[in-house]
């Protein structure tokens, strides 16, 4: 059941709570967006199509690589390759949290990568 308080004079703030799922919240600034948001919030818990993606958007792509580095990468081969190519993903588009990360974000640091690495230039292909 989602409850809609109006806070100050121009946010409205929602709250869903339902069983079997977590309280989500959020702030909007029009109240239609809110109730709208609300709606599709308790709709995709109905249908049973409900994914939480808080974690998701709180996590940056930095972070996985970091994990990568830290946790897979040493039982690796060759690792030196490798990171290289997590800190060229890093430095540009690390900071996407996961949730925003998109096929245009990548296609992005791809043509980002192009127009710095020559063709002479050897490379590893990633694993």
């Amino acid at each position: 059941m989602a409850t809609i308080e109006k806070r100050g004079t121009a946010q409205w703030r929602v709250k869903v709570r339902k069983r079997g799922f977590p309280t989500l919240t959020q702030t909007f600034s029009k109240k239609a967006v809110a109730e709208r948001w609300a709606r599709d919030i308790e709709s995709s818990m109905d249908k049973g199509v409900f994914a939480d993606h808080r974690e998701a958007e709180q996590t940056t792509l930095s972070d996985i690589l970091d994990r990568y580095e830290r946790e897979i990468l040493p039982s690796k081969k060759s690792q030196l390759p490798v990171k290289g190519q997590i800190k060229q993903i890093k430095r540009i588009i690390g900071t996407h949290s996961l949730a925003r990360l998109t096929t245009s974000v990548i296609a992005e640091f791809r043509d980002i990568r192009v127009g710095e690495v020559s063709s002479e230039t050897p490379h590893a292909p990633f694993r």
